[in-house]
């Protein structure tokens, strides 16, 4: 009959209770080094959300543009009278949002999102601009957009940039 013995049974309870108490004080010292390190309070969570609200304004701004400019879009020539109808639409917003001034007394328009909206139609040409004729009838319109989001806090710098493609909800409006 094999005995255990108590000897080897006590060295192993020391050892774990060692590397436990080390493992403790470690993750101690760690942690009080590592607090005093972070002195900043910033609200990223806050930021991060008016840029994702901005952007659904901005995307429901492009969706009705895109919506309002397919009528008279027959073929796939017609990529640059979209494009035209597109920034002719475009216009409308900007004229609706108006302008004021800013610090600086300079004129800018008073809805921020309009003057992004404006902004990525300027990049727009005609390989944004992508139109599917089968058999004489459109089927698919689609146009896409390079959007940039910058927001400025007070220790916090944002620059969302994103592509999106939008195509008309139907195309009802383009059957003449």
């Amino acid at each position: 009959m094999i005995r255990k013995t108590k000897k080897a049974q006590s060295l192993a309870n020391f050892v774990l209770v060692f590397f436990t108490l080390a493992l403790v004080t470690i993750s101690l010292f760690y942690i009080l080094t590592k607090e005093n390190s972070y002195d900043k309070n910033f609200n990223s969570p806050y930021v991060l959300d008016s840029v994702y609200s901005r952007e659904e304004v901005i995307n429901f701004y492009l969706q009705d543009i895109a919506d309002h400019s397919v009528v008279g879009i027959n073929s796939v020539e017609d990529k640059q009278k979209l494009i035209d109808n597109i920034k002719g639409n475009a216009t409308k917003y900007e004229t609706a949002s108006g302008y004021v001034k800013n610090e600086k007394n300079e004129d800018v328009l008073a809805d921020e999102n309009v003057g992004i909206v404006l902004e990525s139609m300027k990049k727009l040409n005609e390989d944004n601009v992508e139109i599917i004729v089968n058999n004489g009838k459109v089927e698919k319109i689609s146009v896409s957009f390079d959007v940039s989001i910058n927001s400025n806090s007070e220790d916090l710098v944002i620059n969302y940039d994103y592509r999106k493609s939008f195509g008309p909800r139907s195309l009802v409006l383009v059957e003449e």
